[in-house]
């Protein structure tokens, strides 16, 4: 990949952090008027796809992304989520580095914003899903995750490790976009306070770099949603040293 495609994957991602109802011909128009950057609607298009990314709208039909792989129902229609360890949600993002396209999954416990776990991947594959399940499972596991319907979220490997712990699967629908624009608000936090302001040369120092912030993240940042408490005060299930001792002594970089 050349230095000016690097260039206009991180300006995508960027506007698309700021903007996840954006779609490919708005980004076009953005980078045009803003950037003075001649990319056309379809490579706008190809870039999302490569940096895993969709806006944010009602559609008619949740597409599926391998028809080989069971989707399961999604079971927070109608629900209140009340209480911590009831619902922990999935999702992976786009990390920018110098050389390396990275992408981040994180668990994160719904009620009380606190990211259970998180791996670093150098692809879209089902490893680091999966391995966020098994360090969650040495902190706490939930009644209900729920993902989108993104090929690593219903491969076999990784339905079969949540079912395992008895752990209920619930995948996006058509009405549940509005969970997803909850799960972006935490994107962007993580992008716009730690990413964007970092300048990784590594793999191990974006790693290293990202568990900082989540660490931070968790116990010492204040969060407007929580009445400005920290998530591990409303999570209330772990210390931050037995936190930290889990994250290091876990394999997170796939």
């Amino acid at each position: 990949m050349s230095s000016s495609d690097k260039e206009v994957l991180d300006l995508i991602d960027y506007i698309y952090t700021n903007n996840p109802t954006y779609w490919k011909r708005r980004i076009s128009a953005i980078l045009k008027a803003d950037y003075n950057l001649n990319v056309g609607v379809k490579k706008v298009r190809k870039f999302m796809n490569i940096l895993w990314l969709e806006a944010i709208y009602p559609k008619p039909k949740t597409s599926i992304k391998n028809s080989q792989h069971k989707i399961f129902p999604y079971l927070l229609k109608d629900i209140e989520i009340n209480r911590v360890w009831q619902v922990y949600w999935t999702d992976t993002t786009y990390i920018k580095t110098k050389f390396w396209r990275l992408y981040l999954t994180a668990l994160l416990d719904w009620y009380s914003r606190f990211i259970v776990s998180f791996a670093l991947s150098f692809t879209l594959e089902r490893f680091a899903v999966i391995q966020t399940v098994h360090i969650a499972s040495k902190i706490l596991l939930p009644e209900i995750i729920n993902s989108d319907q993104w090929s690593q979220f219903t491969s076999t490997d990784y339905t079969e490790t949540v079912l395992n712990y008895w752990i209920k699967l619930s995948m996006d629908w058509k009405w549940s976009y509005f969970d997803n624009i909850f799960t972006e608000r935490l994107w962007r936090t993580i992008k716009t306070e730690e990413v964007y302001l970092s300048d990784y040369e590594t793999p191990i120092d974006a790693v290293n770099s990202i568990t900082n912030y989540i660490i931070k993240y968790n116990f010492e940042r204040p969060h407007s949603a929580l009445w400005y408490k920290r998530p591990y005060e409303i999570f209330n299930n772990i210390s931050k040293q037995d936190y930290v001792n889990i994250i290091l002594n876990s394999k997170i970089l796939f």
